[in-house]
């Protein structure tokens, strides 16, 4: 059954069965299947085909259900922000994706920072322990003190190919089986607070707890109970949703809490991150406007300028970002786009539905595409 915050949750466990909705009155209906993509935290098809339900205290359950208070046990909140390779997207900027603006004075990471530091007083912390986990080829970028009063650790991947399922398993060891560890996608955009998602996957119980979306918008969102990531190979290549989910629901529960609208939104793609800013600035302008099935999407929603961006007065941005170190000359019209640090757009071009990155973004891209070429 639908309750006040849209959700149906499914468990899944050990005999290849579902129970959707263990609340009564719930009605059956497919989970989402989206593939997962280069480390992006989706809910698979594979997840769906293995694993199955058991109620709450059968004979041979192996599950610890999260009881009232269960996040007394939340240990850390773990932020996936590697990458196996560049994104078109990536590739133009000079830092990471979580430098991105979502204001001319809040960047993703802010945002996330602002979500972490929003549950650590919603448990009565002081601060969490934050791990940022990039990969080995990710751009640096720096976490201001100021940032968060959470302890945020930037800790780079010592592996080239270990997977996401590979990386929170070998997180997983420095913990207790009942230490909890709530996990996200470093590069996403939060439509609800993560304190109201994190509650939500901690009622439901389950080894591990899943938010998926009735739209099929990629989840990037889990809460792990670290004994069953021993359940994940310690060695290899291992992606969480395609290929640990199945291991783990062989013998441990598995539960998926469903949401009627996207809670957050990934950001791999200009057309992701267009879209996750026009949400956050309907959103800021408007509390139900995402509720709303017949608002207008065809007029502008936002035009985000960074400081110490050089943009002419009768220039202008429609739904588009101007990074700071770009240059936009008079007269000059942007819809859509994105332009880089370095980047100049001339007097009275038009840039519409596209990324400008500076030249020198292009010759090192041009050059990696030419050494994988090799």
């Amino acid at each position: 059954m639908l309750g006040k915050t849209g959700r149906e949750h499914t468990t899944t466990g050990p005999n290849g069965r579902e129970d959707r909705g263990s609340r009564s009155g719930s009605i059956p209906t497919p989970i989402p299947h989206r593939g997962i993509d280069r480390g992006e935290n989706v809910l698979t098809e594979q997840v769906n085909s293995t694993v199955d339900a058991k109620a709450h205290g059968e004979t041979g359950d192996t599950t610890r259900p999260h009881r009232a208070g269960a996040l007394d046990r939340l240990r850390s909140v773990v932020l996936l922000a590697g990458g196996v390779r560049e994104t078109k997207l990536s590739s133009i900027l000079p830092s990471s994706l979580l430098d991105l603006p979502l204001e001319s004075n809040l960047t993703v990471l802010d945002q996330l920072m602002q979500q972490t530091d929003d549950l650590a007083t919603h448990l009565g912390r002081e601060s969490l322990d934050v791990r940022l986990l990039i990969g080995r080829l990710s751009k640096d970028f720096a976490v201001s003190p100021e940032a968060s009063r959470s302890n945020v650790c930037v800790e780079r991947d010592p592996f080239d190919y270990r997977g996401t399922g590979g990386v929170l398993r070998d997180i997983g060891t420095k913990y207790e089986e009942d230490d909890l560890v709530l996990v996200g996608n470093g590069s996403q955009v939060f439509v609800d607070p993560l304190r109201e998602l994190a509650e939500s996957l901690a009622a439901d119980g389950g080894d591990v707890g899943v938010v998926a979306h009735r739209d099929g918008t990629p989840s990037g969102l889990m809460l792990v109970r670290c004994g069953c990531l021993k359940a994940i190979p310690a060695s290899g290549f291992i992606d969480m949703k395609e290929q640990a989910l199945p291991l783990i629901a062989q013998h441990h529960r598995v539960m998926v809490t469903m949401r009627d609208r996207p809670s957050t939104l990934p950001i791999r793609t200009l057309t992701d991150y267009l879209y996750a800013l026009r949400l956050h600035h309907l959103r800021a302008k408007d509390q139900t406007a995402l509720d709303d099935p017949f608002r207008e999407d065809f007029e502008p929603t936002f035009g985000v300028v960074q400081e110490g961006a050089d943009v002419d007065p009768s220039a202008r941005v429609h739904d588009s970002v101007v990074l700071r170190g770009a240059k936009v000359a008079a007269g000059a019209i942007l819809v859509r786009s994105l332009v880089s640090s370095g980047a100049t757009v001339r007097r009275d071009q038009r840039i519409v539905d596209r990324l400008v990155g500076s030249p020198a973004m292009a010759r090192r891209r041009q050059k990696n595409v030419e050494a994988a070429d090799e």
